[in-house]
């Protein structure tokens, strides 16, 4: 009882800055404002949910800011040093952070959701006999491209020792399967498949390991027709990659926070084995999208029947 009475109260305490709230709900509140008014005045190709090509980018952007605000303390070494000279666990300061910044973007979503889904049904009666599904759905896409963004951004936060460095990582982090998949493996396919660009697995992996595909893809990236837009579900495969990143990203952060160095605080990287596997991941990816450049250029791949 103690504990959780600790942990509520750190909650309080981390939204006492209000700039978290202030950019969630303020984010969202602009965005339902703005799809009423797309939505009264066309509801066959305007959508605030699924099909909507903005919501990826809203969740994503939403999930990294979240993260750096609620975690940015440990950047400072003496903010860090009070936190930690009160009778308090650091797990406790920091897991209660993780679950108000997740408040912060879930429930705005919620709102959001919500509140368009009521409107449209109001006015569209093909979209009511819908509502509760698609809004439904909807709602539980953006909420996994939200943390799915929120946890790349919590867990680069973690390892490194400075904002700087912790930004560069999570443009690396975003962007690193979606140059393996889409440029170093498409060069060596290329090589060996005329038809390389319908293999699919290949197909599969530039969606399933890029986080920003896979928001794309969550939120119905390629559908298009009212009728199809409605009744969008995504797959099994779409769904098991969103938990799996969430999950996995969610045990790496644990452990980094039990493995990081307060001292390491201003450094580039805050956990030392974080600093060999960046280094490890970014070596063999430069030496493969070398390799495949110098064979594509000297013309040993070139295509077979």
């Amino acid at each position: 009882m103690t504990s959780a009475k600790y942990f509520a109260d750190w909650i309080r305490e981390a939204g006492r800055g209000h700039i978290s709230a202030f950019l969630g709900w303020g984010t969202m509140l602009v965005y339902t404002i703005l799809s009423v008014t797309r939505l009264s005045f066309d509801t066959d190709y305007t959508y605030f949910g699924t099909g909507n090509t903005e919501l990826p980018w809203i969740g994503a952007g939403l999930g990294l800011a979240l993260a750096f605000l609620e975690f940015f303390y440990l950047f400072q070494q003496k903010k860090q040093d009070f936190y930690y000279s009160l009778p308090v666990k650091k797990s406790t300061v920091f897991w209660s952070r993780y679950v108000h910044g997740a408040l912060q973007g879930i429930l705005p979503l919620a709102f959001a959701m919500g509140t368009c889904g009521i409107f449209q049904a109001a006015v569209d009666a093909e979209f009511a006999l819908f509502a509760w599904s698609y809004t439904g759905k909807s709602f539980l896409a953006a909420t996994g491209v939200f943390l799915i963004f929120y946890h790349i951004g919590m867990l680069c936060i973690t390892v490194c020792g400075n904002a700087f460095s912790a930004l560069a990582m999570c443009g690396v982090s975003i962007v690193y399967f979606r140059i393996l998949t889409g440029n170093v493996f498409v060069t060596f396919a290329s090589g060996w498949f005329q038809t390389y660009y319908r293999i699919p697995l290949l197909e599969k992996m530039k969606t399933l390991l890029s986080p920003f595909s896979l928001a794309e893809a969550l939120t119905g990236r390629d559908v298009y027709e009212k009728p199809l837009v409605l009744r969008f579900t995504p797959s099994a495969d779409l769904i098991a990659a969103a938990l799996a990143w969430i999950l996995l990203l969610l045990l790496f952060t644990a452990l980094a926070s039990r493995k990081r160095k307060t001292e390491r605080t201003g450094r580039i990287f805050a956990v030392l084995t974080a600093e060999r596997i960046a280094e490890a991941g970014i070596s063999f990816l430069a030496g493969v999208w070398a390799a495949g450049f110098a064979l594509d250029l000297s013309g040993m791949m070139e295509s077979g029947g």
